[in-house]
Order: structure tokens, then C-alpha cells, then sequence
């Protein structure tokens, strides 16, 4: 038997042996309908705490998200180059810049798409064992390239870091 119970039984001196009277049985019934009501009144108000609780967290985790999402925005705001997210098999998964009219471009251009539907193929190679590098050292891999950008060559240099973010299992570089 519970310890409780045992104590209670005990108080009003009802014995496993014997029938208890009804006045002592009464008393038993009460308590342990007390016990009952004090038990109820416990659990709703560690519920309603947790549930407090629970609801405080969201709201500071909602601000701290939205804290955070607005530097990163102007950090991004701030900088004219154009940053890619691309997994280790060459898919474009994210394209951001402060500069919006060379942002929109590259976005349709390269968004969703891999790096050898957007490039030619010696390009695309290139591009896609530069990410490897990145990935396999685990460092920084700084490449130069050309493109042909409106009838024009234009030189770029390009960093390629591995980035801490996995994309449906797969490592990513910006």
C-alpha cells in the first residue's frame, strides 16, 4: 500500500484484519477524497506553469530569431558582392546580396539550379571541385574566373568557405 495510505489507516486505527466502523470509514473517504482534491489542484498548477513557461520561451525565442534575422539582413544589406549557399554536389539553395538589381538576376538564374546547368562545362568542373577543395580542407579556397557577362569578360575572384549548415544531408559552401 501507499506509505500515505498505511499512515492514514493508521491514524484511524482500521486494521487489515477488521471491518472499520462507518464513522472511521467516513473519515478514511474524506481524506483520501482530500488527498485526491490537493493532487488534482498540484498537477493543474505545475500544467499551468509549464504552460506559462513554454509560452515565455516561444516569445524570447521569437525575438531572439528575429533579432538575429535582422542583422544578418543588414550585414547582407551592407555588402554589394553576391553570397551563394551551394551543397557539395553543386546545387544553388540560396542567393542573397545587398545589391537587389544584381540580387534578382543571379537569383533566377541560379536558384534551385546546379552549377553545371548554369555554367559551361569546364566552368561548372571548375567550380565544382573548388567546392570539393573547400570541403575536403575544410578551409577557405579562394579561386579566379571569368565570365562572359553581356558580351563582356569580366574577372571575378571568388571565396569558398564550408559552412557549418547541412542541406537534406549534404555539406554546403557560401
Amino acid at each position: 500500500m501507499h506509505r500515505i495510505l498505511t499512515r492514514q489507516l493508521k491514524k484511524l486505527d482500521i486494521k487489515d484484519s477488521v471491518i472499520p466502523n462507518v464513522s472511521a470509514w467516513e473519515i478514511l473517504l474524506n481524506q483520501v477524497d482530500a488527498y485526491y482534491k490537493a493532487a488534482d489542484q498540484d498537477r493543474y498548477t505545475l500544467e499551468r506553469s509549464l504552460t506559462i513557461s513554454s509560452e515565455e520561451m516561444q516569445v524570447l525565442y521569437k525575438r531572439q530569431k528575429l533579432s538575429y534575422e535582422n542583422r544578418l539582413h543588414s550585414i547582407f544589406n551592407a555588402m554589394p558582392d553576391i553570397l551563394f549557399l551551394v551543397t557539395e554536389d553543386g546545387k544553388c539553395i540560396e542567393v542573397t546580396s545587398g545589391n537587389k538589381d544584381v540580387l534578382d538576376e543571379n537569383r533566377k538564374k541560379s536558384l534551385g539550379k546546379f552549377v553545371h546547368e548554369i555554367y559551361d562545362d569546364d566552368q561548372a568542373y571548375f567550380f565544382n571541385q573548388s567546392i570539393k577543395q573547400a570541403i575536403t580542407s575544410d578551409n577557405l579556397v579562394v579561386i579566379n574566373y571569368q565570365l562572359t557577362i553581356k558580351g563582356k569578360n569580366r574577372y571575378f575572384e571568388g571565396r569558398i568557405m564550408p559552412s557549418k549548415y547541412e542541406y537534406k544531408d549534404k555539406k554546403t559552401v557560401v
